[in-house]
């Protein structure tokens, strides 16, 4: 994913958190670091409904924890890096569309991407 997004993760510093013990410890977020979380797929939940991934995914309790650090238009990636190919799926968002990501993600697309405030934008 590094790769895929072109950033330097030594750069400004980059955090990796899955996104349920981020809600669930309550975990602070320097917002000047990057911050790749893990596991959007079940937010909120102690299991992941594959037919229907948005069914019981509470993406509204992350986008509501997020909001305490970043701003409603700060820029997410939704990213999904492909190692097989050279085709990764890359897109972009404001974290106030992040409860509209529930048909956007799949087992496949497992990952957002926030970029360290200030920092300049790497996705054209």
């Amino acid at each position: 994913m590094i790769n895929d997004l072109k950033v330097d993760p030594l750069d400004h510093g980059s955090t990796i958190i899955d996104a349920n013990r981020l809600l669930l410890y309550k975990l602070k977020i320097e917002p000047k670091i990057d911050l790749f979380i893990y596991h959007i797929c079940s937010v909120g939940n102690s299991r992941t409904d594959y037919n229907e991934l948005s069914k019981n995914n509470h993406l509204s309790s992350l986008q509501n924890y997020l909001s305490e650090f970043y701003s409603d238009n700060h820029k997410i990636v939704l990213i999904s890096s492909n190692k097989k190919s050279s085709h990764s799926l890359i897109k972009t968002y404001k974290l106030k569309d992040l409860i509209k990501l529930g048909d956007d993600i799949t087992v496949a697309k497992p990952t957002l991407f926030y970029q360290g405030v200030g920092h300049s934008v790497f996705f054209l």
